[in-house]
């Protein structure tokens, strides 16, 4: 029975694909590097933003200055552009309020600054209550650590087995497994199926509706058993 949904954000419950393009290439203009098309940074995205930005920099760059540099630069101007280009996915607004209304508890977990998630969590779910919303911050661990994933389960009361873990990219499903939760994983966001499959996820769901549906028959399922 799924007691608990935890979702990343980027790729799964919003489109910030075009956002964090700009921003990255933004940085990589004052610094006087190579631009990209915005299609290359889906290549670039998933498993935190020192990763994405280091990947984004031209291969003979890559010292911890620059990145450190274009890090900056390429934050402040996501910070100030956090929501122009993003929106949710169509059909995840209402995928978070049919599972808030069967009693399943939502949770956040991301590897983008824990400040933008809540931003974002805020501008386009404001009628969704979410449990927790973990982003990077100070001491907290990127995935896929299972940290913040565990700690979901434990604020809401439900054993890792009873969670799933949802997301868009190999990341979230290494981050699911290592928790030991039922991982799920989604291909509306930036990776292929055929990626995604590689990575072996207990499921991979293609609409909002059709991981709504997965979720809520596992738990009639189980409810039917236990009867």
């Amino acid at each position: 029975m799924i007691k608990t949904c935890i979702f990343d954000m980027d790729g799964t419950l919003t489109d910030t694909f075009e956002d964090i393009a700009n921003a990255g290439n933004y940085a990589l203009s004052v610094l006087g590097f190579p631009v990209h098309p915005i299609d290359n940074y889906k290549a670039f995205i998933g498993n935190g933003v020192s990763n994405l930005m280091t990947l984004a920099m031209p291969e003979h760059a890559r010292t911890r200055q620059n990145v450190d540099a274009m890090l900056r630069l390429a934050l402040k101007h996501y910070d100030e552009h956090l929501t122009a280009c993003t929106r949710p996915f169509e059909g995840v607004p209402e995928l978070l309020k049919t599972l808030t209304n069967n009693d399943i508890a939502l949770c956040i977990v991301t590897n983008k600054a824990d400040h933008q998630a809540k931003l974002l969590a805020k501008a386009f779910f404001p009628e969704i209550t979410f449990l927790a919303i973990f982003g990077e911050r100070e001491g907290s661990k990127e995935k896929p650590d299972p940290t913040d994933a565990l700690a979901c389960a434990r604020l809401s009361g439900a054993a890792p087995h009873e969670c799933a873990f949802i997301g868009d990219s190999d990341g979230d499903i290494y981050t699911g497994r290592n928790a030991q939760m039922v991982t799920i994983a989604v291909d509306w966001g930036y990776r292929t199926r055929e990626f995604l499959e590689a990575a072996g996820p207990d499921y991979i769901a293609s609409t909002p509706k059709e991981l709504s549906e997965f979720l809520l028959g596992c738990r009639c399922r189980c409810e039917n058993a236990a009867d």
